[in-house]
Formats: C-alpha cells, structure tokens, sequence
C-alpha cells in the first residue's frame, strides 16, 4: 500500500527524500561530539589530607568518622578506603540507575555533620563525582627560551586565565611548571647571639604580612572605607623586617638570615621535542562539545603566538582529532559502499538506471540516522560510529532485494508502474521480516541497566535506526524511482543504443551468471 501511494506521488515521495536529507545533514553538523558515550558512572570519592599525620592516626580520626557517616546515605552499595600518610580517601559505589548528582549532594550533607569532629590542621573533605566525559582530553605543549620559573609565571599571568575563559573549558592545570618561593634562611649562632628563636621570626612575619581593615570615614556625602597595608611588596622588605631581640633592641630579619627568592623544586618535569618546557592540560566540562572546545582552544592558542613570540604554544595530543578523522571514514565508508554497491548491481544487470537508484538510497538510510539520532539526543562516539560502520553494511540489503524484483517484473513484460508495485508489493513482508531479524538481535540491549546498558544504548539504537530507514526507504523511494526510470518504448532489453566492446563483455558476463 505505503509503495503504490509514493509511485502515484512521485513529487512528494522525492520532496520527502530531500527533506529527511537536508534534517539528516543539520542534524550532523548539531550532533555532539566525544570520545565516549555520556555515563552516569555512580561512584563518588571524598578526599581529605591531613598534613604529618602517619596512616593509623588518618584511619582513626578521618578515614573511619566519614565511612560510619557516608553509611547512612541511601542507595549505596559499597564503601572502601585508603588511609596512608597525609591522605585519606574513601570510595562509594552507589546502586546502578542511581542519580550521582542527587548521591554527591547526600554525601556532603551527611559529611557537615561531622567535620567539627575532624581533627585541626585537616583540610575539608572532598567529594568528587567520577565523570567520563569530563576527562583531560587535550594537551597542550609551551616551550620557550625563558627559566622554568619565569615561564610559569608568564603562563599564570598572560595565558592560563584566556584558556579557562573558553566556553566549555572546566579546568586547566600545568605539569613541569616551577613556581618561586621567599626563602628565609636562619643562622643559629646569629639568633643565639641576639636572642631570637624561630618561632619569634615566624610570628613577626606572619603579624607583619597582612593588610587590616581600619574603620571607615563620614565626609557628609561619601562613607570611605579605610585600610592598613602591611603585605610586602619586595624582598628588600622582607629583609628589612624589624625585629625586637632578648634586650629589648630593635634589630634587622637580614641580621640574623639570609633572605633570596628560589625556584621550588617541582615534582614533575615535562621535555617538548627534548628540549624543557611546560605542558598544559585542559579538561572540558562533561556536557560540553569536545570538538568545538578543542577548535576554540586551537584559535586561541594561535592567537596567543602571534602575541607573544617569545614562546612557542602548541597542541600535543587531542582526541577530538581521533573523534572527526572517525567521522570522516564513516562517511567515506558511506561513499565507498555506494559506489562499490553500484558497480555491482551494474554487473548483475548490465543497466544503469537502477544501479543509481541504489546509489541515492544509501546516502539517504545514512542521514535519516543522523537526524534521528538528533532527536534521540545521540552523540558522535566511538560506539555510536560503530554502530553506524555496521549499519552501512546492511544499508543496501533491503533496497538490492526489492529492485531485482522490480527489474524482474520489467523484463517480464510489464509497464514500469506496474512492475514498481508488483515488485516491491511481493517482496515487502520478506524484507521487512529479515529487518526485524536484525533489529531483534539489536533492541535488546537498550534495556541493560547500569555502565553496560548506557554503553550499548547509542550502538543498538543507531544500528536499528539504519536498519529500519533502509526498510522504508526500500518501500517507498525504490518503487518510485524504478517507475519513473525504468521506462523506454523499444523493450526493456533494448536500452542501451549501441553496441560495444564494453556491452558485449557485459553481456558475456550476464549469460555466465544466468547459468550459474
């Protein structure tokens, strides 16, 4: 019925077409891009350090107080901890389906209860949400003839905070970076002499290094706010701190130590093309567009060298490239089996009208699955791409059935409208009930639960989503277009005009498959 009502319409069947291509074709352009499908992964960790403290004194006052209290949130499922030296850090497993945003909120609640429990000197405790699609994914390299440090300080100041303005950028972080610190090196025997302690010099540096609110001035009109400046500006004033010794006179912190600025020995080294420099990692928010992050990042990083010559900014490695290299060879693979697939129908029946028929509904099944997977709110992802690559595969299946059928009808004898719907009409519940085959291998596992399900989830839907637009466009585009290409006067073995080498091989080639 659907096939004699698009060979009676041929305009709006192809007006149809035309429109699921053009949606299809937005719809690829607006599809969010990652390496990952999106995961709700229900585990949570909450970090705390306590800075001297060994792991028995970590287990006791920290580790165990948040266990005994995170048991009490709903849902969960398992906890485990590591306490060591100055760290403790403990994991939650929450029930699959769990709402991890809900769950995160629980837990700090349930973990305000007791941190005046914790011990002084702790820092507070936090929970992190273990988020796939938030991972570091682009890395950027910075090299430069400037000292570690002086470059560090350049990145702070002139790059790092244009970088975390970019929309969907979450945070960006330096590995190799050297900071610089005020060292204060004391003599013992000058504080003996004096009658100082070290104690006394730290207390005067941290009463002196700080800026006081000082009340506030009424001239009638204006309430100004004032202030005491007391932070130091230099290292000459660091050294030129007054301090009162044992007798009661005043002397100098440059009298009793030595006071420079020093370079803070890093933990980590980073070496670009074997040669020192800085490595920048940037992390996009989860629901932002890695590709989209990563071209922005790109033109501000070439902004950035044409500003400032004296470094060289670059990016490392990035995994939206991985992400449009993937989208580009699903696509060309589209391309490919489009033409491979006509070239052998061309073989099989010697005729190219139909094998062009079979050209244009491949593209077609393709971008129907792009705007389908639009409004399924479906992404570009490694698992998604491979449901598509397999989609592809069996795009043409359908359509190669049901136009034989249809040619078969018109070399019997019959008028291209009439073959077009006894063709497609004879063949519809066959191919239809090998479609459902397939889809019925697929649709099962959209309703695993938990990380597995939402996985599989974008895999068995874009695979169905081909499937079942190759189906319709087998039973309404390749009935139209046969009847209205399918057409000549002189009989239906007479379309090709002349004879030549090329046509005779052809036909050799079509006596050899009718005997086999």
């Amino acid at each position: 019925m659907l096939s004699k009502l698009t060979i009676r319409r041929p305009v709006t069947t192809v007006m149809i077409i035309l429109i699921v291509m053009l949606c299809g074709i937005v719809s690829l352009l607006g599809l969010k891009m990652d390496l990952m499908p999106s995961m709700d992964i229900p585990i949570a960790v909450v970090s705390t350090t306590y800075t001297g403290a060994g792991p028995e004194e970590i287990e006791t006052m920290i580790t165990k107080p948040i266990e005994e209290v995170l048991g009490t949130v709903s849902n969960v499922d398992t906890i485990s901890s590591y306490s060591s030296a100055g760290s403790s850090i403990v994991m939650v497993q929450f029930e699959n389906d769990t709402d991890i945003d809900m769950a995160s909120l629980d837990m700090r609640e349930k973990i305000d209860l007791i941190k005046g429990y914790l011990p002084d000197g702790s820092s507070e405790p936090m929970v992190l949400k273990i988020d796939i699609n938030s991972l570091s994914s682009i890395v950027v390299g910075v090299s430069s003839d400037m000292n570690p440090s002086d470059l560090t300080a350049f990145l702070d100041s002139k790059v790092i905070n244009r970088l975390e303005r970019i929309e969907g950028v979450a945070s960006v972080s330096m590995m190799g970076n050297e900071e610089k610190e005020i060292q204060v090196i004391v003599d013992r025997e000058k504080l003996d002499g004096y009658g100082v302690t070290v104690s006394q010099i730290a207390n005067y540096l941290m009463a002196e290094n700080i800026n006081y609110p000082s009340g506030d001035v009424n001239d009638g009109v204006y309430n100004l706010q004032l202030r005491t400046v007391g932070e130091f500006k230099s290292v000459d004033d660091i050294r030129n701190l007054p301090i009162m010794n044992a007798a009661g006179g005043i002397i100098r912190l440059s009298d009793v130590a030595t006071v420079k600025e020093a370079a803070v020995e890093g933990t980590t080294k980073a070496y670009i093309n074997a040669e020192k420099g800085i490595v920048i990692t940037i992390s996009k928010q989860s629901n932002a567009n890695l590709v989209d992050v990563s071209n922005e990042i790109e033109k501000e990083l070439n902004k950035i060298n044409k500003e400032y010559g004296e470094i060289d900014i670059f990016m490392l490695t990035n995994t939206s490239t991985y992400i449009k290299n993937s989208v580009i060879n699903v696509l060309q693979t589209a391309v490919l089996s489009t033409i491979m697939a006509f070239i052998v129908l061309f073989v099989f029946l010697r005729n190219i009208k139909p094998s062009l028929v079979i050209a244009v509904s491949i593209p077609t099944s393709v971008f129907s699955t792009f705007a389908f997977m639009y409004l399924l709110d479906i992404g570009l992802n490694i698992v998604s791409l491979g449901g598509i690559s397999i989609g592809i595969g069996m795009l043409v299946d359908n359509s190669v059935v049901v136009l034989e059928n249809i040619y078969r009808y018109r070399k019997l004898g019959y008028d291209p409208e009439e073959a077009a719907y006894l063709g497609a009409n004879e063949v519809g519940m066959s191919v239809m009930a090998s479609t459902l085959t397939t889809v019925a291998v697929f649709i099962p596992l959209v309703f695993i639960s938990g990380m597995i399900g939402q996985v599989f989830f974008d895999l068995s839907m874009t695979i169905c989503i081909a499937l079942v637009s190759s189906l319709v466009v087998s039973m309404t585009f390749i009935p139209m277009a046969c009847s209205k290409l399918l057409k000549n006067t002189d009989g239906f073995e007479d379309e090709t005009k002349k004879e030549t080498k090329f046509t005779r091989l052809l036909d050799k080639v079509g006596i050899w498959i009718d005997n086999l």
